[in-house]
Order: C-alpha cells, then sequence, then structure tokens
C-alpha cells in the first residue's frame, strides 16, 4: 500500500544541502565528494522540472536527479538515493514513477541510467539491461604470487616504450598505450611494465593507484603480444605485490570475463572500483 505521508516534488535550491545529507548518510558512490555537491546545484538550476525529492512533511526521504537528452531523445537518471531510515517505504519506486508520468507527458520515449549497485532495484522497475561495462578485481595481499619464472620484467621509459610501439596494430592501439603510459608515467613510473622472454616481447601493462584508495591499482592499459594475457598480468600482479599493494583490478570486455576468473578476478562491486550497468525503459508515448 503506497505510503500516503510521502509526498513528491520538485527539487528546489532550498533542498539542496538535504540532498547532500542524504548522499552522505547513504554512502554512495562519489557522492560524498565535494564536486558532487556542485552537479545537484547544477541539475536543480538548469532542469528544475526534472528533478524530485520525496518528503515527509518537510524532511527530505530521497532524491532523484536526471538529465534530460536529446540525441536520442531520452532522460538520463543520474542520481537517485533514500535515506536509509525511510528504507522499505517505496521511496525509490514513487520517483521513478514520478519521472516516467513527467516522461509521458513530455513524450520522451526513453529513460536511461547507468548504475553499478542498484540494477536490480531498476529491473524491478521495468528497466532492461544494455550493456555490462565489466570490471573485475582481485586481492593480492595474504595470496601466493609468485615471482614470474622464464620472464624479464622492466619498467617502461622513453626509450623502451617507443620501442613497443611498431608492435601495435593499429593507430587506434598506439595512442592508447602512449595515453596510459604518458598519463601515468611521472605519478606510478614502477607500474609502467614490459615484460620479455628472452628476446621475444609478451607485452606491456600500464598501472595507476586509485588516489581514493591507495592499497589499490588499476591495471589502465595492457596488451599481450603473445597467445595468452596471463605472462602480463602475473608480472603486474607481482610487482604490484612487491610495493605492499593490496588489490589488482582492470577493466575488460564481457567475453574475458570466464578467462580472467580463471586468474582469480572475480566482478568488481567495491565502491572505488565497480561495474557499471546501462539499463534503459522504453515508454509508450
Amino acid at each position: 500500500m503506497p505510503d500516503t505521508e510521502i509526498e513528491i516534488r520538485a527539487l528546489a535550491l532550498e533542498d539542496v544541502l538535504g540532498v547532500m545529507r542524504v548522499c552522505n548518510q547513504a554512502f554512495l558512490e562519489g557522492a560524498r565528494y565535494p564536486r558532487m555537491g556542485a552537479s545537484v546545484v547544477r541539475y536543480v538550476r538548469e532542469h528544475p522540472e526534472w528533478q524530485w525529492g520525496a518528503f515527509d512533511g518537510g524532511e527530505l526521504l530521497g532524491f532523484l536527479l536526471t538529465e534530460p537528452r536529446e540525441e536520442p531523445a531520452r532522460v538520463a537518471i543520474r542520481l537517485i538515493a533514500t535515506d536509509p531510515g525511510a528504507q522499505g517505504r517505496g521511496v525509490g519506486r514513487r520517483l521513478v514513477s514520478a519521472l516516467e508520468d513527467r516522461a509521458r507527458a513530455e513524450g520522451v520515449p526513453l529513460l536511461s541510467v547507468g548504475t553499478p549497485f542498484a540494477s536490480g532495484f531498476y529491473e524491478k522497475c521495468g528497466f532492461d539491461c544494455t550493456r555490462v561495462h565489466l570490471k573485475m578485481i582481485r586481492e593480492i595481499i595474504r595470496r601466493p604470487v609468485p615471482r614470474p619464472a622464464g620472464v624479464t620484467v622492466r619498467t617502461l621509459d622513453y626509450d623502451s616504450a617507443a620501442g613497443v610501439l611498431g608492435k601495435f596494430a593499429d593507430e587506434e592501439s598506439r595512442a592508447e598505450f602512449l595515453n596510459a603510459f604518458l598519463g601515468n608515467f611521472r605519478e606510478d613510473r614502477g607500474l609502467a611494465l614490459l615484460v620479455e622472454k628472452g628476446d621475444e616481447l609478451l607485452g606491456v601493462a600500464v598501472g595507476r593507484v586509485k588516489e581514493s584508495y591507495r592499497d589499490f591499482v588499476e591495471i589502465v592499459f595492457h596488451r599481450a603480444f603473445g597467445e595468452s594475457p596471463e605472462p602480463v598480468v602475473r608480472a603486474f600482479e607481482y610487482t604490484a605485490s612487491t610495493m605492499g599493494l593490496r588489490h589488482v583490478g582492470l577493466a575488460l570486455p564481457e567475453d574475458s570475463e570466464d578467462l580472467f576468473a580463471g586468474f582469480g578476478y572475480r566482478r568488481a562491486e567495491e565502491d572505488y572500483f565497480w561495474t557499471m550497468y546501462t539499463l534503459e525503459k522504453r515508454l509508450d508515448v
């Protein structure tokens, strides 16, 4: 039965501090960072008719922030949250229902959302998952991480990086490698690696330590020139373990999930590193 004490209405600038309180108490990914407050102000000012709050009296129980888009015509859900004390009162569903009513009235045929943790909620609201942006993670502390046998691991510098460029098959791959290497060389030089076996170049990997969690390193680029990425990944794990890092993670195509699960990786669901799900709902307008 609907909670008749809950009122759904448009958010105003006076509600922004309440929105941030709910953000902080709900521990949403990225919501606790200072830039989030500026984003809330922007949404409310630029698209006030597309932002909603759920209120009981004057207390904000939850909110929904969205952004209308023209190409394709849709409304993108940016953030939804419920005060932990209001869980179970149907706040989230009421907010999504308000969005659907508005979208139908405006002739907008599609709702979309990218979410790391709430895909089950959106599926219950009639959304379908259309894409998985897979990220996987492995804990390496207190795990066997042996020194790679039969291979040489060297730290990349400008000269050795230049020597790698000819191994890439296309311009796009070369640009991706250079962006990863140059973007992280100063901060995490020891995590830009070249892996060889005798005279054979097995591959390269470039890592970056997350500012939000200093025990975690993301492999932002890896490329194996042999049949398997395992020697390159294992060499990177060993190097990271000698630096006292706890977790290694990387983004992957969906069809690589089983392969990396065999290497000891699992789908990432941490608040500093997560798999993102794109979901959509088509409306009758």
